[in-house]
């Protein structure tokens, strides 16, 4: 909310991205331009020296999801997969089991408030960091501390595998099918 000890010291003080009017303001491009180049006349500093691009993502994704207030704002300017991919066993089963938690559209966008928030399969940082082995690994066993629970007992091996590939073919265009 842009309430830390240094707010007095800065002029500007810092934004505040719990507020409304950021959720409206500020689009994702420009958040990663912020991040990145800097903003002029205020204490944000660029942090492209220091920071991939990949990363400069994932910490505007953390921000949006974590702290901005978008509602169905994101969700909805996310397409849901083909019907072809919803049709197929991952995907009916992704709606069957996955969907109220992860959303259909693989953003979290779901009326339950759980913490720590489930994964947005969307977000540039989750699709740098998972794997096919990895989301076969979470399905099956779960994810301690978190509301992820396994599902290896429920679901057969190749149920879960095509869950894992539809998550990647629907959600990560594919890019870590291996």
């Amino acid at each position: 909310d842009g309430r830390s000890r240094a707010r007095n010291g800065l002029n500007p003080p810092p934004r505040d991205y719990t507020s409304s009017e950021a959720a409206i303001e500020l689009t994702r491009d420009r958040m990663i331009q912020s991040v990145t180049h800097g903003r002029p006349g205020t204490a944000m500093i660029a942090w492209k020296t220091e920071l991939s691009e990949a990363e400069i993502e994932g910490v505007v994704d953390y921000v949006r999801n974590t702290f901005m207030h978008l509602g169905n704002q994101a969700a909805a300017t996310r397409a849901k997969p083909s019907a072809a991919l919803l049709a197929s066993p991952g995907g009916v089963l992704y709606i069957q089991v996955c969907a109220m938690c992860h959303g259909e559209t693989g953003t979290r966008q779901t009326v339950g408030n759980m913490n720590p928030p489930p994964r947005d399969f969307t977000a540039p940082a989750v699709i740098a960091e998972l794997n096919r082995k990895r989301m076969i690994a979470s399905i099956t066993k779960g994810r301690p501390g978190t509301a992820m629970r396994a599902f290896g007992e429920r679901l057969s091996k190749a149920e879960i595998e095509s869950l894992a590939d539809f998550i990647s073919a629907a959600y990560m265009n594919n890019a870590n099918a291996k």
